[in-house]
């Protein structure tokens, strides 16, 4: 059986990997017109983002996981079950990601 948490891991690697090699984290945030003190602090949280992203991802997915639960509950559903959704919803959105920025990448004149 696949594991849902090896899916989110690996399509998220994947899709941050291919964000940071291509460079387009930072092309996304030289498109931005604002003041230079702000593109400074809005880099810097950028790249703290990429840095703990796994600690974000682990904070992040619980917490979807718990809304869902409260949201959606019914008797026959546990939060695990929840979690594991939350998961295979998590991966296939960086999936998704994924393809977005690799059409970004190919054809930047296109889309701009």
């Amino acid at each position: 059986m696949f594991c849902s948490f090896r899916y989110v891991f690996v399509w998220t690697t994947i899709q941050i990997f291919f964000f940071i090699a291509s460079g387009l984290h930072k092309a996304s945030i030289a498109d931005i017109s604002i003041e230079s003190e702000d593109l400074d602090l809005m880099s810097m949280v950028i790249d703290s983002m990429y840095n703990y992203f796994t600690v974000i991802f682990l904070t992040t997915l619980p917490i979807y996981s718990l809304t869902s639960y409260l949201l959606f509950k019914k008797p026959k559903f546990n939060f695990a079950e929840h979690l594991v959704l939350a998961a295979y919803s998590f991966g296939t959105i960086s999936f998704f990601g994924l393809v977005v920025s690799i059409v970004y990448w190919s054809f930047p004149p296109v889309l701009q």
